[in-house]
């Protein structure tokens, strides 16, 4: 949704997900690929831990004190790739990656204090004693107010 939010404020009023309009113009978010037509069969999606490497500095990096994880993933949609070269005009940028398919997984704002997206499901593994880095991060942000 940061995505689409994003496209909107950055001039692409119709940018949707195909989840939400199959017939969009400008598909910001779109099933991934080998993932067509099984949009309505439960246990094909991505599933599972997979790789994210964050651009040094950022501040998913600096959240989980590293700049490679892995996340847990249950999905069948992507942040289309072709619109990246945009996502700076439109106040974002993408900042996680994943290494082994280009996908982008972590997605933040620029110049903001804490706005942050993620691929994966970050609260897979989070827990009552043990936070999750985001959740965390976003706790640890609202206190600094």
């Amino acid at each position: 949704m940061m995505v689409i939010g994003a496209a909107r404020l950055g001039g692409l009023a119709d940018a949707n997900t195909t989840e939400v309009n199959p017939d969009t113009k400008h598909a910001v978010i779109d099933t991934m690929e080998g993932q067509k037509g099984k949009e309505n069969t439960g246990g094909t999606m991505r599933l599972g831990n997979y790789a994210c490497h964050f651009e040094k500095g950022s501040m998913a990096a600096k959240l989980y004190g590293t700049q490679d994880i892995l996340e847990r993933h249950r999905h069948r949609y992507e942040a289309m790739g072709k619109f990246v070269p945009q996502y700076q005009s439109w106040g974002i940028k993408a900042t996680g990656i994943n290494p082994d398919n280009g996908l982008v997984e972590v997605i933040e704002g620029v110049d903001h204090p804490f706005l942050i997206a993620s691929q994966y499901h970050p609260e897979f593994k989070s827990r009552p004693e043990r936070a999750h880095p985001m959740f965390r991060g976003f706790i640890a942000s609202l206190l600094k107010k």
